[in-house]
């Protein structure tokens, strides 16, 4: 039977970050890390690592820095790409991991690339829902909100108004999400004294490119895949460069940005699928 652990690691800059293993014995498919997106903990990749558990791969998801268990300082020197990478880092070194399969979602995507790229350490990097740089791919209208401090406050805000008054709590809307709706309001399920974190991480984010990193993965011949899906309107595919850059691209045709939450079945399909392929062509 598996058994989840929780454990944490100290920052180059002092913060405490937890992560979740779950792993036993007859788990033989070799380790998947897992981490999430923009302001979402662990909790959000909780069904994926489910589903990556039933096909016998021991996972660890992140509480990124910002969110969940992890400290979350509301000042932007502690949200630049690098840390995040480093982070991780002292996970897998802690956890003494060679060559695992590195998974992210939509920003979750960019500090796995980034650690790859300075370590090598990784069996693959796989990409749900993944841009290179997020000014360049969000759609037109998410732009504006994205990139405008006032109106992350107000997304915020009315999250938090909204979770106050709904009629459904965060646990069961992340456990069944019926819609994107349902993560934002459980992205936004915070108390008021985290706002600024959210926003302040959430903007840093923003000015993040991991176009250079991705070149040197592909010069490396590390493989990187990427599952984008049809109806995301946050990374517009026909935005992306993932593809120019040498990242071969799968469509999910009718997904959401929340894809690996609202069918993690089906993202674990597509990360097992891709494992498989890779060990085959060894």
């Amino acid at each position: 039977m598996s058994t989840a652990t929780e454990k944490t690691i100290e920052s180059v800059d002092n913060l405490v970050v937890h992560y979740q293993q779950t792993w036993d014995q007859e788990m033989d498919g070799g380790w998947v890390v897992l981490h999430p997106g923009s302001s979402m903990d662990g909790r959000f990749l909780e069904q994926l690592s489910y589903e990556m558990n039933q096909r016998h791969h021991p996972t660890i998801v992140l509480d990124p820095r910002g969110t969940g268990a992890s400290a979350a300082p509301a000042k932007s020197e502690y949200y630049p790409l690098d840390r995040y990478a480093d982070d991780l880092a002292r996970i897998v070194a802690q956890e003494g991991l060679e060559y695992p399969v590195l998974v992210g979602h939509s920003m979750g995507f960019m500090p796995i690339v980034d650690y790859a790229a300075q370590t090598y350490n990784a069996e693959m990097v796989l990409g749900i829902c993944a841009s290179h740089n997020f000014r360049e791919t969000s759609g037109s209208r998410w732009l504006p909100l994205l990139d405008s401090t006032p109106a992350r406050y107000a997304m915020e805000l009315y999250g938090y108004v909204a979770n106050r008054f709904g009629s459904r709590s965060s646990e069961d809307r992340l456990s069944s999400p019926r819609s994107e709706y349902d993560v934002f309001l459980a992205i936004t399920d915070v108390p008021l004294g985290q706002l600024k974190n959210h926003v302040v991480s959430g903007q840093e984010i923003m000015k993040w490119d991991i176009a250079k990193q991705l070149e040197q993965l592909i010069a490396q011949c590390i493989p990187v895949s990427a599952l984008q899906a049809g109806d995301d309107a946050l990374v517009r595919e026909d935005r992306s460069i993932l593809s120019c850059l040498g990242v071969s691209v799968v469509r999910y045709e009718e997904g959401p940005h929340a894809l690996p939450l609202i069918h993690p079945d089906s993202a674990a399909a597509w990360i097992s699928d891709q494992m498989m392929v890779q060990r085959i062509h060894r």
